[in-house]
């Protein structure tokens, strides 16, 4: 598992791969090994800040993580 911590949901959309998640401002994901893509999309007329998002190792979960940027 990792953790995905969100300033605020309001008009945001997001997928881990191509699956949809269910969106709060602390949302755990359930992650099987390998590189995994975290997709985000928001609505402009409905967000009201910019967007903060910071995903974080969970105690006790074996999972590790680490971002990577570009292709």
């Amino acid at each position: 598992q990792a953790k995905l911590m969100l300033n605020s949901i309001d008009g945001l959309t997001a997928w881990l791969d191509t699956n949809p998640i269910k969106l709060e401002k602390e949302t755990l994901l359930d992650l099987p090994q390998g590189r995994h893509r975290i997709t985000f999309a928001m609505e402009l007329s409905q967000r009201k800040e910019l967007l903060k998002a910071e995903l974080a190792d969970v105690p006790g979960s074996t999972a590790k993580v680490q971002l990577l940027s570009g292709k």
